[in-house]
């Protein structure tokens, strides 16, 4: 019992560093932080809501977008959850947060995983597309876009809310005083 109590926090916080699957290997020169490449349009993909309707992701130009690649069963995207929840909420003006789902689940499961997270923005089902482009090899995988839809950040793994407060914050038009 003992042993537990000293294993389990050190898993914890691998899975928080390296996401969930990932093998903790990234390209070469790409620092830990995926494959989509920085100041790079990021292509305009289609997705398909719960509902399987197409969208495409070009509608959210003009404001910041957070881009994450989650399931609802990795513990670290359930801790950046709230995060993405609250930024949303704060800079609404400004941010659309997307929840692109990897889950197997049915789409009742994955529904209720939103309600129950009280997720307040979009979600839908992520593509292997996607997950080629940006080298999708575990999750949570958040891209940062600024407002003409290149990619600013990408990160593999758990990040607290501030470093997604300080992109946005970043990217935000300058208040004049």
């Amino acid at each position: 019992m003992k042993l537990f109590r000293w294993i389990a926090p050190i898993l914890i916080l691998g899975l928080m560093a390296g996401g969930c699957q990932g093998s903790g290997k990234t390209p070469a020169g790409n620092q830990g932080h995926g494959q989509a490449v920085a100041n790079q349009p990021f292509p305009d993909f289609s997705v398909k809501t719960f509902d399987n309707q197409t969208v495409l992701l070009s509608q959210y130009r003009g404001k910041i977008m957070i881009l994450d690649l989650f399931a609802t069963w990795c513990p670290p995207c359930r801790m950046e959850i709230p995060h993405f929840v609250a930024l949303q909420e704060q800079y609404a003006d400004r941010l659309a947060v997307v929840g692109l789902s990897y889950d197997q689940a049915p789409v009742k499961k994955v529904k209720a995983f939103a309600s129950e997270m009280k997720i307040n923005y979009d979600l839908y089902w992520g593509s292997e597309e996607i997950a080629k482009h940006v080298g999708l090899r575990g999750i949570p995988h958040t891209l940062v876009l600024d407002t003409e839809g290149r990619v600013v950040r990408s990160y593999v793994g758990y990040r607290d809310k501030i470093v997604f407060e300080k992109d946005i914050l970043a990217l935000s038009p300058k208040q004049e005083e």
